[in-house]
């Protein structure tokens, strides 16, 4: 076993980078022509290859950058945790991850650092403060309740929010930036 603690911030800061980096290849992925072909794909698979997209070649394609990408983050796995066990990989976990992309919001690569706070804060949030009172009551939050929350919360989401957290931030951000843009316009006209 590697006592990785004094690597822990060194760690952070690459992976931190490496995020970055990979974030910034996805969004210029995202507005080339591969990835139009891409979320023609994801739209209508009949559709894209009416239009003579070639499914096979992007579809490979896809599935060869998730795993590159996934490989590098998992690289970093044993540094952070100071050994190798499947036990942090089981089903129920994957199922977790994609739970929390599809509450986020698939379509958006700034959705997965939103995902990774949520990953990372509210499991911390329930270990630290799940115990103790409330006006006199006991209570007792385990861990256990925040699959069930994601649970819940994706079933929400899905009804109100079909394009995910961060698809829900970005379509309001977007009417407010109009609303302003629409007074600033008035209060010009009015002058």
């Amino acid at each position: 076993q590697v006592d990785s603690s004094k690597h822990l911030m060194g760690a952070y800061l690459i992976l931190l980078a490496l995020f970055c980096v990979v974030a910034l290849l996805m969004v210029n992925l995202h507005d080339s022509g591969a990835g139009r072909r891409f979320r023609a794909i994801r739209d209508s698979e009949l559709s894209a290859a009416t239009m003579g997209v070639n499914l096979t070649r992007y579809k490979l394609l896809a599935f060869g950058m998730s795993a590159a990408i996934a490989g590098l983050g998992g690289a970093f796995y044993p540094l952070v945790a100071g050994s190798v066990s499947p036990q942090p990989f089981w089903l129920f976990t994957s199922l977790q991850f994609a739970a929390i992309a599809v509450l986020m919001g698939v379509r958006y690569v700034p959705a997965a650092a939103l995902g990774g706070v949520f990953m990372a804060v509210i499991p911390d949030v329930l270990t630290r403060y799940g115990h103790g009172t409330f006006h006199g009551h006991p209570y007792d939050i385990s861990y256990d309740w925040f699959q069930f929350a994601v649970g819940v919360l994706l079933i929400v989401q899905l009804i109100l929010l079909p394009d995910g957290v961060w698809g829900d931030i970005r379509h309001r951000a977007r009417n407010a930036i109009s609303a302003a843009r629409l007074v600033t316009a008035r209060r010009m006209k009015v002058a």
